[in-house]
């Protein structure tokens, strides 16, 4: 059950917060900005990302190592690097990945998709 659906075209969403972040693809509305630069984004979380950037925060510390990322998820596949942990494994071969679009990329080679 998707009870939210996008006033712009037939998609639809089970999380409102997932619905108005869709519309604002259509609408080109970008209500985060930035209070260093000009940019501005669809949703808060992007715009927390890019202002680290300006600050130089890191908040995301690596267990293994002294690295800090200013993202969750770089920290995460950073920590695979130390772990070998490859959660994503090819359908079609013994291959496996530290990162799914490292292997959506991989089974592409397969699929003939480009």
């Amino acid at each position: 059950e998707s009870p939210h659906h996008c006033n712009y075209c037939a998609k639809s969403f089970t999380r409102k917060d997932h619905m108005v972040y869709h519309e604002r693809q259509h609408t080109g509305e970008t209500p985060f900005t930035c209070q260093f630069c000009p940019k501005a984004f669809t949703r808060k979380d992007h715009l927390v990302n890019h202002v680290r950037r300006h600050t130089g925060e890191s908040p995301h510390h690596c267990n293994y190592c002294a690295k800090s990322f200013t993202r969750k998820d770089h920290m995460v596949y950073h920590e695979r690097q130390h772990t070998g942990e490859t959660p994503f494994t090819c359908q079609f071969c013994p291959k496996a990945f530290t990162r799914k679009d490292h292997l959506v990329n991989h089974v592409r080679r397969h699929t003939g998709e480009s």
